[in-house]
C-alpha cells in the first residue's frame, strides 16, 4: 500500500513539474485576429506651406502634409497626421498622389495607429455635398501595425474623403472612414504591470 502511495505522489508531482514548464498565460486581454468594425470621422487642415512651386515641378511631384483631429469607434478622441507626394498641375484641383502615409494618435494614451495609400487619385466630387466639398477621394487606405494597443494592428478601411478648395487659410477635407481593424495584441489591465507592447518598433 506504502510502495502504490509512493508511486502515486511520484507522478503527481511529475505532472505538476511539467505543467510548470509551460508558458504561463499572460495578465491582461490578449486580442488574436479579432476582427472589428472600424470607423474614424476626422477633418485635416493644409500646413504643407506655400507653396511656390512652377507648373512643371507640380506635375513632377510635390509633397503635401495634412494635419488634423477626429473621433473614433476604436480610439477614441485622436489627432491625425499624414504626407503624401501629389501630381497636381498649378491651377487645377484633380490630379493623381502616390505614397500617402498617415499616423492617427489616441488621445490621451498616445497609441498610434499607422496607415498607407501606395496610390492614389484626387477627382472631381458630383455626389455628395459637391457645393461645398469639390473633390475626393476613396481610394482603400491599409492599416500597418502601430503602437501600444495597436502594435501589429492590420486591416484596411475606405477613407471617404471630401476636400473644400479655398485659399490655404480656408482649404479642409472631412473624413467619413470605414473598414476593418485586426488587433494582434498582448497588454495589461494593471497599472502595476509592465505593458509588453511598450516603446516597440514603428
Amino acid at each position: 500500500m506504502k510502495t502504490l502511495a509512493k508511486l502515486l505522489l511520484s507522478i503527481a508531482c511529475v505532472a505538476l513539474l511539467t505543467n510548470c514548464q509551460k508558458d504561463p498565460i499572460p495578465l491582461g486581454v490578449y486580442n488574436s485576429d479579432q476582427t472589428q468594425l472600424f470607423t474614424a470621422d476626422f477633418i485635416v487642415w493644409d500646413f504643407s506651406g506655400v507653396d511656390n512651386k512652377s507648373s512643371i515641378e507640380r506635375i513632377e511631384g510635390c509633397t503635401r502634409t495634412w494635419m488634423g483631429e477626429g473621433n473614433s469607434t476604436i480610439l477614441g478622441e485622436f489627432t491625425v497626421e499624414m504626407t503624401f507626394t501629389c501630381f497636381i498641375p498649378s491651377g487645377e484641383t484633380c490630379g493623381n498622389f502616390c505614397d500617402l502615409t498617415g499616423k492617427i494618435i489616441a488621445l490621451p494614451s498616445g497609441d498610434e495607429l499607422y496607415f498607407s495609400i501606395p496610390e492614389g487619385r484626387i477627382a472631381c466630387n458630383t455626389d455628395f455635398n459637391c457645393d461645398e466639398f469639390q473633390t475626393c477621394f476613396n481610394d482603400e487606405a491599409l492599416i500597418v501595425g502601430g503602437t501600444g494597443r495597436f502594435l501589429k494592428a492590420s486591416g484596411s478601411f475606405w477613407p471617404h474623403a471630401y476636400i473644400h478648395n479655398g485659399d490655404q487659410n480656408n482649404w479642409f477635407a472631412n473624413f467619413k472612414s470605414e473598414g476593418k481593424i485586426r488587433l494582434n495584441m498582448i497588454y495589461s489591465t494593471s497599472a502595476n504591470d509592465s505593458d509588453p507592447n511598450e516603446n516597440p518598433a514603428p
